[in-house]
């Protein structure tokens, strides 16, 4: 009901006119509107030891380490400090590639990576890395080596996305199989530019490439085709791929976001634009959290979460002026932690994170009006607007959510109010709560 700022430290007297102003309020306000989520970020990057700033996957083990693969080598974050591994050119049980771009922990509890210079497995006993090479790899160009995607296959085996082809690895023999197109067989695979893979619930690989999607059946040799957009290159350019729930396959392109409803036969399609907060942009990144809710990677357009109550994607983007807002708005990858830690990594900032389960502060400053004057007072109008008393401003009136502001004097209700708060010099009131928040007063600084 109260939109009113935390943060107040008052003796007895102030007590009572804040109380005051309180029932006041309740009379001539209406209910605060729950407001959309806001986060917090923190940042690690160079200055605390990451390799590079360049963060293009995430993966946490299952011993709480975080891993970050960089274009400058393999990192290792235990919640203190940095290890990092480089590949060195003497050293054959090194990294193979300091551009590090994917990261998979299978049900044996191995660590496997992919690089430019191909597939690799951590040896955590010895700290060695074991090389894993196609068979045809000396006769084919390097693009062969390059491995963007990992997932797991039937038997313990690794599905990888690569540059030239996708590939089959058994890591008990050390086979790798290969799979690539053939104009001569219409069954083969539609594209060898592979960037993406998925697992559907029934044990299909989805596997998305440059000229589109393809499919292959659980002990199959032979790929479906599917074409996003028959006459847009740029939408048939799969970046990425996530499995949601209720048998949802999630595709991110170059030029948007599709939804496709699997099932019997033909999949159930649904393009996703500007009415759901998402236009014709670059998808790097798509990832569904242990909640089964959606996070996009944009290439541009920072980070996006689909709101399930709403069905519309809320934006978390660079904000040059708020070192905790998100450090780059280019985002290749994200996960939850299992403390339910967010971490996204970025393309020129390193990584960011932030505690989902705590949300966070809208920072209002000159941008809307405030300037750098002392608040004293908030309180809400019956409109949903927000009269914010300064020392400095005068009266000045934010519309949600804070796009506008106008200075001016409230109705005589809300002036009332104002004034109760601001004879009490020494109280001082800090940032502006969202959602339940709103409703609480907590403690504060003297002045």
């Amino acid at each position: 009901m109260v939109a009113l700022i935390t943060g107040i430290t008052r003796a007895p007297a102030a007590a009572l006119r804040m109380l005051a102003a309180l029932l006041l309020l309740m009379v001539c306000t209406s209910a605060v509107q729950a407001a959309p989520r806001t986060l917090r970020f923190e940042r690690l990057s160079v200055e605390q030891g990451l390799s590079q700033q360049s963060v293009l996957t995430i993966l946490q083990d299952r011993r709480g380490f975080m891993w970050f693969g960089t274009q400058a080598g393999l990192n290792r974050f235990d919640g203190y400090r940095i290890t990092s591994w480089r590949n060195d050119p003497d050293n054959p049980d090194s990294l193979p590639d300091n551009y590090v771009m994917a990261a998979h922990e299978d049900g044996k509890g191995r660590l496997w990576f992919g690089t430019k210079g191909g597939l690799a497995r951590y040896d955590g006993a010895t700290g060695k890395f074991v090389r894993y090479a196609a068979p045809d790899e000396a006769t084919r160009r390097a693009g062969n080596r390059s491995v963007f995607a990992i997932v797991p296959a039937k038997g313990g085996g690794l599905w990888l996305a690569t540059g030239d082809g996708l590939l089959h690895v058994d890591p008990d023999t050390g086979r790798v199989r290969t799979y690539r197109h053939d104009p001569a067989d219409p069954h083969s695979l539609g594209d060898d530019r592979v960037n993406a893979l998925a697992l559907d619930g029934k044990g299909n690989l989805w596997i998305g490439t440059g000229a589109g999607l393809d499919q292959l059946a659980p002990d199959a040799g032979r790929f479906e085709h599917h074409v996003v957009h028959a006459h847009d290159p740029q939408r048939n350019t799969v970046l990425s791929l996530s499995m949601g729930p209720r048998d949802t396959l999630w595709i991110g392109s170059a030029a948007g976001l599709e939804a496709w409803r699997l099932g019997q036969g033909v999949p159930e399609r649904r393009r996703l634009g500007e009415p759901e907060g998402i236009g014709e942009m670059r998808v790097l990144s798509l990832y569904h959290d242990g909640g089964g809710t959606l996070w996009v990677g944009t290439d541009m357009e920072g980070l996006k979460w689909l709101d399930p109550a709403t069905g519309r994607f809320l934006t978390y983007r660079n904000d040059p002026s708020d070192q905790h807002s998100l450090a780059d708005n280019q985002v290749s990858a994200m996960l939850v932690d299992r403390t339910g830690t967010l971490w996204a990594g970025t393309q020129y900032g390193g990584v960011s994170r932030t505690d989902l389960a705590s949300g966070g502060f809208v920072r209002y400053g000159g941008a809307d009006g405030l300037g750098r004057a002392k608040v004293r007072a908030i309180v809400e109008d019956p409109g949903g607007g927000l009269w914010v008393g300064t020392t400095r401003a005068g009266p000045v009136r934010l519309g949600r959510p804070g796009g506008w502001s106008v200075r001016g004097w409230p109705g005589p209700c809300i002036a009332r109010i104002l004034m109760q708060a601001a004879v009490a010099p020494s109280e001082r009131m800090h940032g502006v709560p969202r959602g339940r928040d709103a409703r609480r007063v907590g403690q504060g600084h003297a002045a």
